[in-house]
């Protein structure tokens, strides 16, 4: 996954409540790329993104041993493509209210960098799936919220702010995810290619860390 959008030319858990949600975006995970399904056998590249749900709260364990207040997390995850007809892709045009342009995928300084997402709220509709006994929430539509509820959650992050991309893979960034994650990362050919430059230049200049990009919200579309 790189920042910079490229057009395309061709358990046991508790799931998060169903119906609807103000959401803010708080952590995007690029997973690299991930073994097909059995009915799309073929390996894609793929991402993780997470929204904090502000309104519903859950009771999580903290580093000391006690219990913090902490907002429902949600997560999708998606085939980095966009491709006019990819889910990704519509899934950002729904949410930002406006069809991208192709200064959007114009690359830097101008492009839409994926770091833009975070901190942007979201009004969502979870729905319930019930399959082999278990139950599976989905995000089912996305928009952007009114004026008053947007300035109200913009940049309201309450857990970890991460943004984890293979292609400037920050070690800082990977160790804030969770074990599941970062094994399955490390499963991604990305990852192992990664390793393996790191360790045959163990003596050379480290990679760098972190994008650096400073998001730059414009006009009246949120990202």
């Amino acid at each position: 996954m790189v920042g910079y959008i490229d057009k395309d030319t061709g358990g046991n858990f508790t799931p998060t409540p169903a119906g609807q949600h103000i959401m803010v975006c708080s952590r995007i995970v690029d997973l690299g790329t991930q073994p097909g399904s059995q009915m799309f056998p073929a390996p894609k590249h793929k991402l993780r993104i997470f929204w904090e749900l502000p309104e519903e709260r859950i009771r999580i364990a903290d580093e000391n041993g006690g219990e913090r207040d902490m907002p429902v997390l949600h997560s999708e995850q998606y085939t980095v493509s966009f491709h006019e007809k990819a889910n990704l892709r519509k899934m950002l045009e729904s949410w930002r209210g406006a069809a991208f342009t192709d200064r959007d995928f114009s690359g830097p300084p101008d492009g839409f960098h994926l770091s833009k997402l975070l901190g942007i709220p979201a009004f969502g509709q979870i729905v319930h799936e019930h399959k082999d006994g278990k139950t599976y929430a989905n995000l089912n539509s996305i928009m952007k919220p009114p004026k008053a509820q947007f300035d109200q959650w913009k940049g309201k992050i309450e857990g970890e702010r991460i943004f984890f991309d293979l292609d400037d893979f920050d070690q800082a960034e990977f160790d804030k995810l969770s074990e599941r994650l970062q094994e399955t990362i490390k499963n991604s050919p990305e990852y192992q290619a990664i390793m393996a430059q790191q360790n045959a230049s163990a003596d050379s200049t480290p990679p760098p860390q972190g994008n650096g990009y400073d998001p730059d919200l414009r006009d009246e579309i949120p990202f």
